[in-house]
């Protein structure tokens, strides 16, 4: 079978936009997806380099990240539109996000923002035309039930895959009845 590159022309494009973009390579790689791309430059600045997303102050590199992110999405979108695809994108928040405590004691600057990713994204899929799923206020609400996320470790558990996986199948729950 060829590699996954041979067979999806998408993935391609995308891997090649990650390589040149450090703030999604370090997604990217931060997320598990990949473990062999280059190592992206180190960004320059005292906060911690996972958190300069939620800067308000947009810097230039921070603007064309974003703008790498809109059309990125843009370009998914436009491939599944070819193959009647609907393309939708759930948020996942990060615990820092979702818990007060946690966000105050990563001592971040003023400008940082815990909702300035879900803003952005909500603003890049509107103007897109692609459905958003926003799932933090369920997070936060079922955390008070048990913990979603590793202690240690930034990724869900297998409660907070539970909980993405129910919001998901409602979605497409929701979706399918009201094509109906």
């Amino acid at each position: 079978m060829p590699p996954l590159q041979d067979r999806f022309k998408v993935y391609g494009l995308i891997r090649r936009a990650v390589e040149k973009n450090h703030f999604l390579h370090s997604l990217v790689v931060k997320g598990g997806a990949v473990h062999d791309l280059p190592p992206a430059p180190a960004r320059a600045g005292g906060s911690p380099e996972e958190f300069a997303v939620y800067q308000r102050t947009e810097s230039p590199e921070l603007k064309k990240d974003w703008s790498i992110t809109q059309a990125l999405l843009r370009r998914v979108k436009q491939e599944t539109d070819a193959r009647g695809v609907r393309q939708v994108v759930l948020y996942v928040p990060t615990r820092a996000e979702l818990h007060p405590e946690e966000w105050s004691n990563a001592h971040l600057p003023p400008d940082y923002d815990p909702g300035e990713v879900a803003r952005r994204l909500v603003e890049i899929c509107q103007a897109e035309g692609i459905p958003y799923i926003e799932p933090s206020e369920r997070f936060r609400e079922t955390a008070r039930q048990g913990p979603l996320y590793f202690p240690h470790d930034p990724h869900w558990n297998a409660a907070g895959h539970h909980l993405a996986g129910k919001i998901l199948a409602e979605y497409v729950q929701n979706s399918w009845r009201r094509a109906q």
